[in-house]
C-alpha cells in the first residue's frame, strides 16, 4: 500500500534523450504501483513526443502535462508536484537515474504518512553512467535528527532528485514563504528547508541517486550558493551555530570546487571575479575559511594562482625525492 502513495515527479525541458533513458529505467526498476508524473516545460525538441509514446506503453499510472510556454524551472518543479495525486512526491531530474534497490529501501518510510521529508544519498556518475565517485555523503546510516540532517545536506537542498516530500506539508510551506523569496530562482528550497528544520525528516544514507555530473565536479552552479538560498536558510533556522556550520561546509565542499573549476580553469575576467567576491561576502564574511580559502583565489590573478599551483606540485616532488634518499640511511642507523 505504501508504494501506491508515491509518485515519481519529473519536471523536464529539452532533454528528450535523457528523459527517454530515465523513463525506460523507471519501467525496469520502479514497481508498477508507483505513479509517474511528467510535466514538459514547452520543450522545442522531441520531449513531448517521447512522453506521449511512453504513456501508451507504460505499466504505471501516468500523468502527463505540457506548459503552453516555458514558465521557468521553478514553476515546473512546483507544478509537477501539484499534478501528483499521491501523498508523497519524489522529484527526479530528467537526466538522473536511481540505483535499482532505492525504492525498496525507502518504502518503509512511506508507511503511516509519518515523515514529511525523506532525503537520499547520491553518487556522481560520468555522463554515460559508467563510473562514479562514490557517495557524496559519507554517512551511510539512517538519521532522524533534524539539525544533523541539515548539516549533512547543507547547500544541496536544491538538488531535487534526492528529495521525497509529503505534498501537503511542502505546498503549505511554499504558499507561506516570505515575500522576499517570491520569484527568486530558489524559492522552492525555502519550503524544503522548513520541512527539514521543523518537521519529521529522515536521511537514508545507503539509498543512492545516480547524479549525472562531470568526472570530478559535483557542484551544480552559482545558483546553489546564491544569496536567496541563504536568505531562506537564515530565515528558517536563524543565525546560530548550525547556520555557521552549514556555511563552512558549503565553502569546503562546493564553493572551493566552483572557484577552482569554473573561475580559475575557465579564466573568468578579473572584474567578473571581483563581482563574484562582492556577492559572496554578504553571505560568508563571518567564516574564517572564506577569507583563507576563497578570497585569495578571487583577488589574485589566475596566472599567479596557476604558477603557485605548479610550484607547490614541484616542491612536493622535491620533498618526496629527498625523503627517498634519507630513509635508507635512517634504516641503516636503526
Amino acid at each position: 500500500m505504501a508504494l501506491e502513495n508515491l509518485s515519481i515527479c519529473i519536471p523536464t525541458y529539452n532533454r528528450c534523450n535523457e528523459l527517454k533513458r530515465l523513463l525506460d529505467w523507471i519501467e525496469l526498476y520502479a514497481p508498477k504501483e508507483v505513479t509517474v508524473v511528467v510535466r514538459d516545460n514547452a520543450s522545442s525538441d522531441n520531449t513531448w513526443e517521447v512522453i506521449q509514446e511512453w504513456k501508451i506503453k507504460t505499466k504505471h499510472r501516468a500523468i502527463i502535462n505540457r506548459n503552453p510556454e516555458n514558465y521557468g524551472i521553478d514553476y515546473n518543479i512546483i507544478a509537477v508536484i501539484q499534478d501528483s495525486p499521491t501523498e508523497y512526491c519524489w522529484w527526479m531530474g530528467d537526466d538522473d537515474l536511481f540505483e535499482p534497490d532505492v525504492i525498496r529501501k525507502v518504502q518503509k518510510f512511506l508507511k503511516n504518512d509519518y515523515f514529511d521529508l525523506i532525503i537520499l544519498n547520491y553518487k556522481v556518475w560520468d555522463s554515460n553512467f559508467l563510473t562514479n565517485s562514490g557517495p557524496i555523503f559519507s554517512d551511510s546510516n539512517i538519521l532522524y535528527d533534524n539539525q544533523k540532517v541539515i548539516s549533512i545536506v547543507a547547500e544541496l537542498f536544491s538538488f531535487i532528485s534526492i528529495l521525497i516530500v509529503k505534498k501537503k506539508s511542502f505546498l503549505s510551506y511554499h504558499r507561506d514563504r516570505p515575500d522576499f523569496l517570491n520569484k527568486t530562482a530558489l524559492d522552492f528550497t525555502y519550503a524544503v528547508l522548513k520541512l527539514a528544520f521543523l518537521n519529521r525528516v529522515v536521511f537514508v544514507g545507503d539509498a543512492y541517486i545516480m547524479y549525472r555530473g562531470g568526472a570530478d565536479d559535483h557542484c551544480f552552479s552559482w545558483r546553489d550558493l546564491s544569496k536567496p538560498y541563504f536568505l531562506g536558510m537564515e530565515f528558517v533556522i536563524g543565525k546560530n551555530r548550525l547556520y555557521s556550520k552549514i556555511l563552512k561546509i558549503c565553502i569546503n565542499r562546493s564553493l572551493i570546487n566552483i572557484i577552482r573549476n569554473k573561475v580559475i580553469q575557465e579564466n573568468i575576467p578579473y572584474h567578473e571575479k571581483l563581482k563574484i567576491l562582492l556577492n559572496l561576502i554578504s553571505t560568508f564574511s563571518t567564516v574564517l575559511a572564506f577569507w583563507l580559502k576563497i578570497v585569495p583565489r578571487l583577488i589574485l590573478p589566475n596566472s599567479f594562482l596557476l604558477l603557485v599551483k605548479r610550484f607547490l606540485r614541484y616542491n612536493i616532488c622535491i620533498q618526496f625525492a629527498f625523503l627517498l634518499t634519507i630513509v635508507p640511511k635512517n634504516l641503516k642507523i636503526a
